[in-house]
């Protein structure tokens, strides 16, 4: 949902546009599905080299053997927990990529392997007041091994150094919502947002 304009006051401390993410709600039928997103190296186009004009090649230019794979795999759940009343979602998706960045006499193979879970709790207090807690995670972590390359014979050698990147956290909302009269509605949410970043090169 983007809004370039007319923000409501939950958007009060926007200096412009914004992107507001609408979650999913339980209702009164259970639901649930799969799906799963396969993109492995062999369905990309292969990159190529980069010359100069002069026909001159250097070693960050080499690109011809890089790849890249990401594999993706989401199951949710809906349904009441008290019909009319109250409901539920849940979700968690598993995401595992790979990728190869292939110089002369360098190689670094970054691997991540993160999951991302969400909940969504809605309480109908009566036809006009409404409780929603919003909870959700998506820490996530890849580590880039380096290694020794020899690119006329394609030879991987041994691995000379690693690196670990972080970043995510976990969030939680909780969001009250009445409607008074036909004119008149008020919102109040509260909520606790984490996020981290970090980084480590421990060999």
């Amino acid at each position: 949902q983007g809004k370039a304009g007319g923000c409501s006051a939950e958007f009060g401390r926007s200096t412009g546009g914004v992107i507001n993410a609408v979650t999913r709600s339980g209702g009164n039928d259970f639901k649930g599905g799969l799906q799963v997103t396969i993109e492995p190296p062999a369905w990309v186009e292969s990159p190529r080299d980069r010359y100069y004009s002069d026909g001159k090649l250097l070693a960050r230019d080499r690109t011809s053997r890089d790849d890249s794979a990401f594999y993706k795999t989401n199951i949710w759940a809906s349904g009441p927990i008290l019909k009319d009343r109250l409901f539920f979602f849940a979700m968690y998706e598993q995401r595992d990529s790979n990728s190869k960045d292939i110089d002369t006499t360098q190689a670094w193979i970054t691997r991540g392997d993160n999951g991302f879970w969400g909940g969504k709790i809605d309480w109908r207090l009566n036809d006009n007041h409404v409780l929603e807690f919003l909870a959700f995670s998506d820490k996530a972590e890849s580590t880039t091994t380096t290694h020794v390359y020899d690119w006329d014979t394609s030879f991987l050698d041994r691995a000379d150094g690693e690196s670990t990147a972080g970043s995510g956290g976990d969030n939680w909302s909780v969001t009250y919502t009445g409607h008074f009269t036909d004119y008149f509605v008020a919102k109040a949410m509260y909520g606790v947002n984490k996020r981290s970043s970090s980084g480590s090169s421990p060999t």
